[in-house]
């Protein structure tokens, strides 16, 4: 807010749980992706991996994501046992009063006992203002598995070992780098180096026979990431191996 970040998240890759708000982070300032015109619904999650993963799916779909507010409550809601006693996370609370336009709520929780409980308590609570509907995903345990599903991600026998990635980075208001708008992504950065004229910028090194974490110019990872529209981090003596771009930035 004001250029002054408020809130920051971590967490692991793969199998790992390791996941967690930085220090010093304010979760009425959760991640979120506004619309770009005035909107009078709002879409609900769990976590930016899943607001993302819905977003993508909107443009998988030929929509517009920017047309719609996402929300995400930064981690999972722990409703009382009893609905009435439950209050409204901070950071829907929060932005429900700084948009008093919203009439309408979409909760997209998680398929498993805790989001299903969120769900029914938050449209509890919620109904007496707002119309709420409650759209977990259709398949998998939350969107981002739904989203690897749609992919067919999940089906693929190549199964690309993924141990890091990166997405979102603010780069300062003049650069023109898709990581400062969500739209460009880096995976398994150290084997997969950037290089411009031979020298090398970024990573280690890029050897796809040795290393199973270097990704080859042509694999199903490739395959798939092109056909939605992602394209690769090639541009003339530059290359950025780790590199995918919506917007081919």
């Amino acid at each position: 807010e004001t250029g002054t970040p408020k809130y920051a998240a971590y967490r692991g890759l793969g199998s790992s749980t390791f996941k967690g708000d930085a220090y010093g982070s304010d979760k009425q300032y959760s991640f979120r992706l506004l619309a770009k015109e005035p909107c009078q619904s709002v879409h609900l999650f769990e976590a930016a991996i899943d607001l993302l993963s819905y977003a993508t799916l909107l443009k998988v779909q030929g929509k517009d994501y920017k047309a719609e507010n996402l929300l995400s409550l930064s981690g999972v809601y722990q409703p009382k046992k009893e609905s009435k006693d439950s209050k409204i996370p901070i950071a829907l609370s929060v932005f429900l009063e700084k948009n008093p336009l919203i009439k309408t709520i979409h909760l997209h929780l998680d398929n498993d006992k805790t989001g299903r409980l969120c769900a029914h308590t938050l449209k509890e609570l919620l109904r007496n203002k707002y119309e709420v509907f409650d759209e977990p995903p259709k398949k998998g345990k939350d969107y981002n598995d739904y989203l690897c599903i749609q992919l067919g991600i999940y089906k693929s026998k190549e199964r690309f070992p993924i141990h890091d990635i990166g997405c979102y980075n603010w780069r300062g208001k003049g650069s023109t780098s898709e990581h400062c708008i969500g739209t460009a992504f880096d995976i398994n950065s150290n084997e997969n180096y950037m290089i411009d004229n031979g020298q090398v910028l970024a990573g280690s090194f890029w050897s796809p026979k040795k290393s199973r974490y270097s990704i080859p110019l042509k694999c199903k990872l490739v395959t798939i990431l092109n056909k939605y529209g992602f394209s690769r981090g090639f541009w003339g003596n530059r290359k950025d191996y780790m590199h995918f771009s919506y917007l081919g930035t």
